[in-house]
């Protein structure tokens, strides 16, 4: 059950046990006021029939003497020398008074009906019955109005906390109050203040870094070229060119998670580009081929990072599948890991004991310039085996064309 209807639920049982001890109590002492009036009232005139009959001998208020009917507790009293009075609530409700009568005589017995205060407190009865309805459902809309709008900003909240878990850094909630769940998004908001002031602090550093090391990884690149043929120098060489790779995509990944990089977009054969790409690279293209709207330059980019990894890390044959806005990339190695499906488009995404080498940038390069170009990139396995990466590319037909 969601907050909204535990809030409501709550609220109106609340309202009903409300209803229930307010009729109660009103009842209750409202018949215990008729009821003790209407005994009064009886007494007074049995008293006043008694005085009257001790000194005239005559009957009034249509009393009689020592009544039969009357009721067995109230007739001895009245042989005790007390005046009393008796109420029976039961079909016909009567109220019965007596007065002893000197010499003897017994006691002087008027009655009434009662049946007038019972249909009242009937009538009342029912009035509160109405009342404590009708209370219970103007307190549970109240409410639910209320819950309504406590849930709905939760939910709002929510729905910006997720966004920053996703990586939105310019996702705020900006709720403004004094209850307690604006203060929680006030706290949300200083976190995610306080996230992207470290990430960009992370993301300056690396760049800084690999800025810093560009120049002396090229002067080490080309010292290692001029090195004596030897298997020492090879190894050299080729861990500078390693270094050299690893600074740059550092940097590229730099400028695109900084959001200062913008696409050149224009109608693109994905066919012919993928076999440009793909030309020096043991994989099979296939697919009907087809066409899209995107950055040529950066779409290569992302095929041939695409297609690195899945040669790098997986088994052949590795295949381009080419349709309309969209490009496969699948390979028949082990397939991605759930840390990789859950992190690999992050900066150096660890991988499965398969897929160990390179730099873990690549991925998180490609997915980066989706990003630019308006694509999406999905990782995922195969249930025969092997790993698959989708380009999904904006429609053709809502992408503004725009030539470099």
């Amino acid at each position: 059950m969601s907050l909204r209807w535990r809030i409501s639920l709550a609220f109106a049982i609340g309202a009903g046990v409300m209803a229930v001890i307010f009729g109660v109590l009103v009842y209750e002492r409202t018949a215990t006021d008729r009821a003790a009036h209407a005994r009064a009232f009886e007494s007074q005139r049995a008293r006043i029939a008694a005085s009257l009959f001790a000194s005239t001998g005559r009957l009034a208020f249509g009393a009689s003497v020592n009544d039969p009917s009357a009721p067995a507790a109230l007739r001895r009293a009245v042989s005790d020398g007390h005046l009393a009075s008796f109420l029976r609530t039961a079909h016909p409700a009567m109220v019965w008074a007596a007065a002893p009568v000197q010499h003897g005589i017994g006691g002087i017995f008027v009655s009434s009906s009662f049946a007038g205060e019972e249909q009242a407190l009937a009538a009342l009865q029912s009035l509160l019955l109405e009342i404590g309805v009708l209370l219970t459902l103007v307190i549970a809309a109240g409410g639910s109005l209320f819950a309504w709008r406590l849930s709905t900003r939760l939910r709002s909240a929510a729905r910006v906390a997720g966004r920053i878990g996703e990586q939105d850094p310019d996702a705020r909630i900006g709720m403004h109050g004094r209850d307690e769940v604006a203060a929680l998004a006030t706290a949300v908001d200083r976190m995610a203040d306080s996230l992207q002031a470290r990430i960009e602090r992370e993301r300056r550093f690396a760049a800084d870094v690999a800025h810093e090391l560009r120049t002396p990884v090229s002067g080490l690149l080309a010292s290692s070229a001029l090195l004596a043929d030897s298997e020492a120098a090879r190894m050299v060489h080729d861990r500078a060119k390693r270094l050299a790779r690893l600074v740059e995509d550092l940097l590229e990944i730099s400028r695109l998670e900084a959001g200062v990089e913008s696409s050149q977009r224009c109608e693109v054969d994905l066919g012919a580009l993928a076999r440009s790409v793909c030309a020096e690279q043991p994989v099979h293209i296939c697919g009907p081929g087809g066409r899209a709207v995107s950055d040529p330059r950066r779409l290569a980019r992302i095929i041939a990072n695409l297609v690195e990894n899945a040669c790098r890390h997986g088994r052949p044959p590795v295949t381009v599948d080419i349709a309309d806005r969209r490009v496969r990339v699948s390979d028949h190695g082990p397939g991605f890991s759930e840390q990789m499906l859950a992190h690999g488009t992050e900066r150096f995404a660890s991988v499965s004991s398969a897929r160990t080498a390179g730099t873990g940038l690549g991925l998180a390069i490609a997915a980066a310039q989706a990003g630019v170009i308006g694509a999406q990139m999905i990782l995922a396995n195969d249930v025969h085996g092997g790993a698959i990466v989708t380009v999904w590319l904006p429609d053709l037909h809502k992408t503004a064309i725009s030539e470099p």
